[in-house]
């Protein structure tokens, strides 16, 4: 398989490593790879940004004789993932590949049409080296549908929210593990100069934002990301924020003077959250020989933002003590952030930019809100770009369940509603009966 980053473009522009005949063709060029090798390359591409539909087109325009050795290529790939290799779908192929008939009426199925579902099919199941399975029961279909049903049933994608998604899987496809073993200087525990902590796959896409964005709204590549704080995996709240705020004399300055023995500890539960793994949102509340807690320590160099937010937080909702055996929030919250690097301000992405590393986020989502039913969703930031990432389906899906809880929203001067841009966690800060929900979550295990 081709080295792929070798070949991405930004957005739209996302480049095939090969020709489209070689994906759908035949021929000596269509055998150089498997067609599960095949998978794998267009799946990547299409979680980069990749338009497969424009690709294709643009080879037709000068390659037209080609078009139905493409469709059928196609309908072949969508067929072979459908029934992992065995090649059992073959109504579904007749359709896209045939048409269909109808009460008397010829249904054919456009090439538009048949390119989308496969990337549909491809990126609802496409994982860092393999493709999910999820294998369609026909008989059942057959059983069920008939007419136009059954044509609108064999010519949708297969659904999110049929796809096993497994924590074991969660775990082995979280990029971030990747910096468990990088090791920064042990007395520059957030921040030291020379160090890199860009993940391999995001490199491309931050590196180039930052040329073009230096000052405030670059993202700072040479300090620990934080994507998580506290661990999803085990939370009962789960807060979706932007990304994480730099503060030069938090981050930087008071950082560098904390001793060795108290900043291991810290480092311990920033490398924990990489792998999630993490026990707590912060470090034990234990004493230290420098007259702080490792939890007070952290919270220094964190500006003791999320500490003052959840405090105010447990006296507005009436919560145990922060020294209770058990924190009921502490142990119970944790944060996702849209992007997990740091920048002093936020400005987003180019449009039809998605880091792999929000792929991995998209992914973690899915596996919670289709696994923990009892998890409840905090939207904090950025709602619109949450939801464009998390997807329709599953934002839907959490919508009917009652397990997001929204920003109140106001009408600015020019007559639109505008969310409130505030983290706090008071009653006035949500709508409706949000603030009860939390409390009640929290409460409630």
């Amino acid at each position: 398989m081709a080295e792929l980053r070798n070949y991405w473009g930004v957005g739209n522009q996302v480049r095939l490593p090969r020709t489209i005949r070689a994906y759908f063709g035949v021929g000596a060029e269509s055998e150089e790879l498997s067609l599960d090798e095949k998978l794998l390359e267009l799946g990547y591409c299409l979680w980069q940004g990749l338009n497969l539909y424009s690709a294709i087109k643009s080879y037709l325009e000068n390659h037209a004789e080609y078009e139905n050795d493409i469709r059928l290529g196609l309908a072949n790939a969508i067929e072979y993932i459908r029934s992992n290799g065995t090649h059992q779908d073959w109504l579904t192929y007749t359709i896209l590949t045939d048409g269909a008939t109808v009460g008397g009426k010829q249904i054919k199925i456009t090439l538009k049409q048949i390119v989308d579902l496969l990337s549909a099919e491809l990126l609802v199941r496409y994982r860092p080296n393999q493709i999910s399975q999820c294998l369609w029961n026909y008989k059942d279909i057959l059983a069920k549908y008939d007419g136009m049903d059954l044509i609108n049933k064999l010519t949708s994608p297969t659904s999110a929210t049929d796809i096993p998604i497994s924590e074991q899987e969660i775990r082995d496809n979280n990029p971030w593990s990747s910096l468990y073993e990088f090791i920064n200087p042990i007395d520059d525990v957030f921040f030291d100069k020379d160090s890199n902590w860009l993940l391999k796959d995001d490199a491309y896409y931050i590196e180039k934002f930052n040329k073009k964005n230096q000052g405030d709204c670059e993202f700072i590549t040479n300090l620990r990301p934080e994507p998580f704080t506290g661990n999803p995996l085990t939370s009962k709240v789960i807060v979706l924020t932007l990304n994480p705020g730099y503060i030069c004399r938090a981050n930087d300055m008071l950082a560098r003077v904390m001793p060795p023995q108290i900043t291991e500890v810290i480092k311990y539960q920033l490398n924990a959250q990489l792998c999630l793994r993490a026990k707590s949102f912060m470090c034990e509340n234990t004493n230290t020989s420098w007259n702080v807690t490792y939890r007070e320590a952290q919270n220094i160099i964190g500006d003791w933002y999320w500490y003052d937010i959840f405090e105010n937080f447990r006296k507005e909702a009436g919560l145990s003590a922060e020294d209770s055996p058990e924190d009921v929030i502490y142990d119970n919250v944790s944060l996702v952030q849209y992007i997990g690097y740091f920048s002093k301000s936020y400005k987003a992405l180019p449009a039809g930019v998605t880091l792999p590393s929000q792929r991995f986020t998209r992914l973690l989502v899915h596996y919670i809100a289709l696994n923990k039913k009892n998890v409840l969703f905090v939207v904090s930031r950025s709602e619109k770009e949450w939801r464009g990432l998390i997807g329709e389906e599953i934002w839907n899906l959490l919508e009917s369940e009652n397990r997001l809880v929204h920003r109140k929203q106001f009408t600015n001067k020019n007559g639109t509603l505008q969310t409130i841009r505030t983290q706090e966690f008071t009653r006035n800060a949500f709508t409706a009966d949000g603030f009860d929900r939390i409390v009640k979550t929290l409460q409630s295990f």
